[in-house]
């Protein structure tokens, strides 16, 4: 990956050879691609003339980017690999099954839809990059598996983010009538009964926001968990780090229904407040 900021400017067309000529490429580039024709015919599949031409004019080019969008608000990882990977300086040990299934189970279905002969080329994109095969004419052709499933992810973790930050809010507001009832007076039997019921009721909420929590960090678990099977490799440990936040926010809201259940008087709601939070 690129170490420096490269800022870049104009039309689309212009930044994208901005892009290539960072990352190495330039006219008339034509490079030794004997590493990658051995790489094709070790697994059965000499190369194309058009993947041989492709290869010389972009193999080992700079692999991987991170693009940031400053006007939009967000940046991205953006990949950009040729087989072999670690050629390219990827060093994924799922590219031998990446290869298997490009030129094996997935390529009847793109030569389909091509009319030619097809071969696979690699990957190119930001976080669920999209897997390229060249044809015999010298067309690229592009496809992703999980494109609508993930598109439908983000809709789905956008609701549940905007849920949980409301559930948050939720979570503070039924704590602060908690924490003022113990301040109430007890000096008579009357106040005593009063703080009491009072105390008990407000536990009761307290104990419910951090329940409707858990109930709301589980699909998002499930999402994560989801993107482990389906998502890029390149963001796995934006995953892995997401589920242990996730697991650690269901454990410390578990927390806060425990010590309110264990303040209750009413000893038949406090174990039913306590096996929801489990």
């Amino acid at each position: 990956m690129t170490k420096e900021r490269i800022p870049i400017s104009g039309d689309l067309k212009s930044k994208v050879k901005q892009l290539m000529e960072y990352a190495g490429w330039q006219e008339g580039r034509k490079v030794d691609i004997s590493i990658a024709e051995q790489y094709y015919a070790d697994h059965g599949v000499p190369m194309m003339k058009t993947t041989q031409r492709f290869y010389r004019k972009y193999f080992g080019l700079c692999c991987e980017w991170y693009l940031e969008q400053r006007k939009l608000n967000w940046a991205a990882d953006f990949q950009f690999a040729l087989f072999p990977y670690l050629v390219n300086g990827i060093k994924n040990h799922l590219e031998e099954a990446y290869f298997r299934d490009m030129s094996g189970c997935e390529l009847a279905e793109i030569e389909q839809a091509a009319g030619e002969k097809c071969q696979p080329i690699g990957h190119i994109g930001y976080y669920y990059p999209a897997e390229v095969w060249i044809s015999e004419c010298g067309k690229l052709y592009a496809k992703y598996e999980y494109q609508d499933e993930i598109e439908d992810i983000i809709k789905a973790a956008n609701i549940l983010r905007d849920d949980l930050m409301e559930g948050i809010s939720k979570d503070a507001e039924s704590f602060l009538p908690l924490a003022g009832a113990y301040s109430l007076p007890a000096n008579t039997e009357e106040e005593k009964r009063i703080k009491e019921k009072t105390l008990e009721e407000l536990l009761v909420v307290a104990a419910s926001a951090p329940l409707e929590l858990i109930k709301k960090i589980i699909p998002a678990m499930e999402i994560l968990e989801r993107l482990t099977d389906i998502g890029t490799k390149l963001a796995i440990s934006d995953v892995g780090t997401g589920l242990l936040l996730c697991d650690a926010a269901a454990t410390a809201a578990a927390l806060n229904v425990y010590c309110n259940t264990k303040l209750m008087k009413n000893r038949e709601l406090a174990p039913q407040r306590n096996t929801a939070a489990a």
